[in-house]
Order: C-alpha cells, then sequence, then structure tokens
C-alpha cells in the first residue's frame, strides 16, 4: 500500500517571520509558554504573556484582530464559569455575602478567580498565536519529528478534512429547515430547539454513515493501521530560527524569576 504525501498550497497572508519560524520551534516555545503559565503566581506576569501574544499576532504576524479575538471569545464562556465559582469556594476572608441564600464572598477568592481568568486566557493566546501562524501540515510535521505515534497523526489529519465535511453537512440541513420555516420569527423557542435537536441528530447520522464508509473504503485498500498515510518532508533547523526559539524561552523564563523574586 503506497503511503499519501499531502502539500497543500496554505494561504498565509504576509511573509512575516513567525510565519517562516520553524513548526519545531514554534511548538517547543508553545509547550514551555503553557507550562510557565501554570507556575506564575501573579496576575501581572500573566497579563504581560497575553500582551505579549497580541503584540506578536497584531505587529509582528499581521493577524487579523477579529480572527484572533473571535477565537479567544469562545473559550471565556468556560474560563468565566470556572472563574466565577472561586470566590464562593475558596479562602478564609470574607468580604461580603449575597443578599439572596447568604452565600459568603471571600476576598482570597476573588484574587484567585482573576489569577485562572488571566491564566488561561494567556494560555489560550498562547495556542491561538500557534495555530495562526503554522499551516496544519508543518504543524504536524513537528509533531511526527518528535516522535508522535503515526496513527494519531493519520487521525488528526483526516479529523481535520472531515471538519469541513462535516460543516457543509451541516449547512446544507440548516438551509433545508430554514426554506420549511423551521426557524422563523412565527415558531416558539421550544420548537425552534426541538429543530435544532433534529439537526444535530441528522448530523450524528450522517457523520457516522459516512465515517464507516471511509473506513471500510480504507480496509478494502489493505490499510491495518501500520502504515502511514502522510508523510512529510523533515529538513534541520536552521541554526538562526533555534537562536530564536532560544530567546523566546529565556524571556519566558525571566518572567518566571520576576514573578517569584520580585513581586
Amino acid at each position: 500500500m503506497h503511503t499519501l504525501h499531502l502539500d497543500f498550497e496554505e494561504n498565509l497572508g504576509e511573509n512575516t517571520l513567525l510565519y517562516r519560524l520553524d513548526a519545531r520551534v514554534k511548538l517547543v516555545c508553545t509547550v514551555f509558554a503553557i507550562f510557565s503559565i501554570l507556575f506564575l503566581t501573579h496576575w501581572q506576569t500573566v497579563a504581560l504573556i497575553f500582551v505579549s501574544c497580541l503584540f506578536l499576532a497584531f505587529y509582528f504576524a499581521r493577524a487579523h484582530v477579529k480572527i484572533f479575538l473571535r477565537r479567544l471569545l469562545y473559550p471565556l464562556y468556560i474560563i468565566a464559569v470556572v472563574s466565577v465559582i472561586q470566590p464562593f469556594t475558596y479562602g478564609s476572608t470574607v468580604a461580603a455575602v449575597t443578599p439572596i441564600f447568604s452565600i459568603p464572598i471571600y476576598i482570597e477568592g476573588l484574587w484567585f478567580a482573576f489569577l485562572i481568568f488571566t491564566r488561561c486566557l494567556a494560555a489560550v493566546a498562547v495556542l491561538n498565536l500557534l495555530i495562526l501562524t503554522t499551516p496544519i501540515m508543518a504543524f504536524m510535521g513537528a509533531l511526527e519529528w518528535f516522535k508522535v505515534p503515526s496513527t494519531l497523526i493519520d487521525v488528526a489529519l483526516l479529523m481535520f478534512r472531515y471538519i469541513f465535511v462535516i460543516s457543509d453537512e451541516a449547512t446544507t440541513i440548516y438551509n433545508a429547515q430554514k426554506s420549511r420555516c423551521g426557524y422563523s420569527k412565527a415558531l416558539g423557542y421550544f420548537k425552534k430547539i426541538k429543530n435544532y435537536g433534529t439537526l444535530f441528530g441528522m448530523l450524528f447520522v450522517r457523520s457516522y454513515d459516512r465515517a464507516v464508509k471511509v473506513g471500510n473504503a480504507m480496509i478494502s485498500r489493505g490499510y491495518k493501521g501500520e502504515t502511514k498515510l502522510f508523510t512529510f518532508h523533515q529538513k534541520a533547523i536552521p541554526p538562526k530560527e533555534v537562536f530564536y526559539g532560544i530567546i523566546l524561552i529565556l524571556a519566558t523564563a525571566s518572567l518566571i524569576l520576576v514573578d517569584w523574586f520580585i513581586l
């Protein structure tokens, strides 16, 4: 069975330094930055990482502001829920009491909630910067270079491919429902929820059927999970880009030292 080689033409926009930086270097710097965020104990240093990501995204990567901020928006819902719980569950010094149910609000919980919020926001910003400046094939090639099992890479790329297929299926089903007044203003709230449930149910069934067909097609062509579906052309990391990576890691490490010994 022959392996497939993909060479997608990525439209990266501006040919900036962050786009040209080797994906393996960016991956190491991203992992180091995320783990560094976990060790920071003051929200000021965490906020500095977040601001640095914004600066790198808008100035060096020249990313679109709306795209970057929109991708930050979706995780904020989960982050907000986790942060809101902390003032009521963490600490010992009562700052106030809620007028309903008389639930105490702790000062330590307020500061800890703000720290969690900034930590998660900074981590999402770091990952967002990596996604915006790294083509999918370059990222997967970096994972292969770090000896990630080829089965995981194959599954990840197939999932990435079928995200767009499932999205098209969802759009088709939604437009079919909409053409039949499935989401008109005359319908009640619960009726619309029911129609959305029908949409997701049909989408799940169609996705499952497509997955079975693709799996059977791969098996009929001799795929047993032992051969790589995708191959990557690996090259040596330029010394200049290794130097850039070391600078980024040292800058992040210096923030940890500032957080521990100065603040």
